[in-house]
C-alpha cells in the first residue's frame, strides 16, 4: 500500500487543510460575533423618544403610536356574543374582526386605548390581557393606563365572561374563544408600541347629515318574529 504524504507533525495535506479552515472560520465568527455585540450595545444606548412638556405649538407634543390585529377566533360552532340564544353559532367568516390600539404619551404619561370587534369587554379578559403585557413589558401598561373597548358588534366570539348569565347563554367558558381575542389585542398594543413616533392630535367640530345608521335596515328586517 501506498504511503500517507505527510507535511507537519505527522499530519497529512487534507487534515493541514482542514484544521486551517477551521481556525479561519472560528475567527471569522468571532469577528462577526463581536461587531454584532458592538452594533446592538450602540442601538440599546440611543435614548428613547422623548416628549417635551414645554413643547411650543409647532413642535410635537406627543409620542403617538397605532396598531392593527386580527382578533376573529375559530370561524365556527362557537356561539355569538350578544343574541342570548344558544343557537346562534358561528357558521363562517363573512368579514374578519380586528382589535385597534391607540398609544399615546405626553412625556409625562402614557395611555393605551383598545377598540376591539367583540360584543363587550369582561373582567376576565381585561385580566388576561394585562397579565400578557406585564410578561413583556413589565410596568409600562398597566391597570391605570390601558383602556379596553368593544364595538358592541353581535357577530364576534362569545365564552370569554365569568358570569354565569353569559356563560350559561355561550355554553360556558370557551378558552379558543379567549385566546384569540387576547392574542390579538396585545398584538395590536406591540404593533402600536412599535410603532410610536413624535406627533400631535387635533379636534374638530362639524356636521355630518346621512353619514350612518344605528342599525342596517335589512339585517333588523332578517330579525326572528
Amino acid at each position: 500500500m501506498a504511503r500517507r504524504k505527510t507535511v507537519c507533525c505527522g499530519l497529512s495535506t487534507l487534515e493541514v487543510t482542514l484544521m486551517v479552515l477551521f481556525v479561519v472560520m472560528t475567527a471569522v465568527s468571532v469577528g462577526l460575533i463581536s461587531v454584532m455585540a458592538i452594533h446592538w450595545e450602540d442601538r440599546s444606548q440611543e435614548p428613547e423618544p422623548t416628549v417635551s412638556p414645554t413643547a411650543g405649538p409647532h413642535e410635537n407634543p406627543y409620542l403617538i403610536g397605532v396598531g392593527r390585529a386580527d382578533c376573529t377566533g375559530p370561524p365556527g360552532d362557537v356561539p355569538l356574543m350578544g343574541y342570548a340564544n344558544l343557537e346562534q353559532t358561528a357558521a363562517g367568516i363573512h368579514t374578519r374582526l380586528f382589535s385597534r390600539a391607540f398609544i399615546v404619551d405626553d412625556g409625562s404619561k402614557r395611555v393605551v386605548f383598545v377598540t376591539a370587534d367583540i360584543g363587550m369587554i369582561s373582567q376576565r379578559l381585561r385580566l388576561e390581557v394585562l397579565k400578557e403585557l406585564e410578561v413583556k413589558y413589565g410596568n409600562l401598561y398597566r391597570q391605570d393606563n390601558v383602556i379596553l373597548s368593544a364595538t358592541h358588534t353581535h357577530s364576534g366570539l362569545g365564552g370569554y365572561f365569568q358570569y354565569t348569565l353569559f356563560m350559561i347563554t355561550s355554553k360556558g367558558y370557551i378558552k379558543p374563544s379567549i385566546k384569540a381575542i387576547v392574542n390579538g389585542i396585545v398584538k395590536s398594543i406591540d404593533i402600536a408600541h412599535r410603532n410610536i413616533k413624535p406627533g400631535r392630535i387635533y379636534m374638530s367640530k362639524g356636521e355630518l347629515e346621512e353619514s350612518n345608521l344605528n342599525r342596517s335596515p335589512h339585517s333588523y328586517l332578517n330579525n326572528p318574529a
